[in-house]
């Protein structure tokens, strides 16, 4: 049997389209969401587990307990995956895991002899940060990301005139999604910072949809701002899904979130706004993401706007060719480990 295991979501969306795939090809695997499995991000609970049903392999991801822009050190450990990975070590069982967009602070408290026998990376800078934390550079494979591989061949549930109907807003109505951080407070300022931006911005005749991040506290302050204006709506994820909201839009923002790469891997740019609130912990976290403009100051903001809008800008398709086949690559290690 193959073993797949994620906490985070962003973890779990790496995994899941390789255990699909191995479904698909007729394998005997098992998925384990640690966020209902506590108990195995325990050691001895975990190595107890591994001994009970001895997988073939382990395909985990590699998760980080974040709060806000930053990384909370009262939790441990960092990687929710990581005693499953040391318990397959311990019984000689092969492991991989996947570490999405950066290695900052995913592995920290780890040694190297506790490393998994394979890394897989989704861009070149968290290669070169997994061989500078002392990982062996032939077990470092740059496969691209699994999850935006899937995003890009993915159908959204509903067309753009039916995402405005579902908002109750005329078919000709422009739709622009702002997908919020962790941090509410900071969240908040950003969101009325860039309604109090949106006629510099280019954007007064336009319907701004806030999407707060899943994990954020008091979301109540979200509906709080969004009744205080006409054009602005806030969608907790029950009416439109990302992928049909992106697609419906000209132009997407957030405020540093993986959401970005997805709305590029589909054809709609993508900027982080980074004007009146504190970026600088999210921005790092995020740097890794390179493709990904950054927007400071209003003359940015407005630029970036007016060149999508009269259509100067489109989304950089490297991204897209960066992650196709990332499935196929993943399973080749995998096979190639077993």
């Amino acid at each position: 049997m193959l073993l797949f295991a994620a906490h985070d979501p962003g973890a779990r969306n790496h995994v899941w389209p390789v255990y699909q795939h191995a479904l698909n090809l007729g394998e005997e695997a098992k998925y384990i969401d640690l966020t209902s499995r506590s108990d195995l991000m325990n050691w001895e609970s975990a190595r107890q587990f591994i001994e009970k049903i001895s997988p073939r392999l382990l395909f985990s991801g590699c998760s980080i307990r974040a709060i806000g822009g930053g990384i909370d050190p009262s939790m441990s450990p960092p990687n929710g995956e990581w005693p499953l990975v040391r318990a397959c070590k311990f019984h000689e069982i092969p492991s991989i895991a996947v570490v999405d967009f950066t290695a900052k602070g995913k592995l920290d408290g780890m040694s190297v002899t506790d490393f998994p026998d394979s890394f897989l990376t989704t861009n070149l800078s968290c290669t070169v940060q997994l061989h500078e934390l002392g990982a062996n550079p032939e077990a470092v494979i740059l496969t691209g990301s699994t999850h935006l591989e899937h995003y890009m061949r993915s159908e959204p549930a509903y067309c753009a005139s039916e995402v405005k109907t579902l908002y109750g807003l005329d078919r000709s109505r422009v739709i622009v999604p702002f997908f919020c951080g962790p941090d509410t407070t900071a969240a908040v300022e950003a969101v009325a910072s860039i309604i109090g931006n949106r006629e510099i911005a280019g954007l007064i005749d336009t319907t701004l949809v806030i999407r707060a991040h899943p994990r954020a506290p008091n979301q109540y302050r979200f509906h709080q701002i969004s009744r205080c204006f006409s054009d602005l709506i806030f969608d907790e994820g029950a009416t439109v899904d990302n992928l049909s909201l992106l697609k419906s839009s000209p132009l997407s923002f957030s405020m540093g979130s993986a959401v970005s790469l997805e709305s590029l891997v589909v054809g709609t740019p993508s900027a982080f706004y980074q004007i009146d609130w504190s970026y600088a912990a999210l921005d790092e976290f995020y740097q890794n993401l390179e493709t990904i403009p950054r927007i400071r100051n209003t003359k940015e903001l407005s630029l970036f706007v007016s060149s999508v809008l009269k259509d100067e800008l489109t989304a950089a398709n490297m991204d897209a060719q960066q992650h196709a086949g990332a499935i196929t690559r993943s399973w080749e290690v995998l096979s190639e480990l077993l």
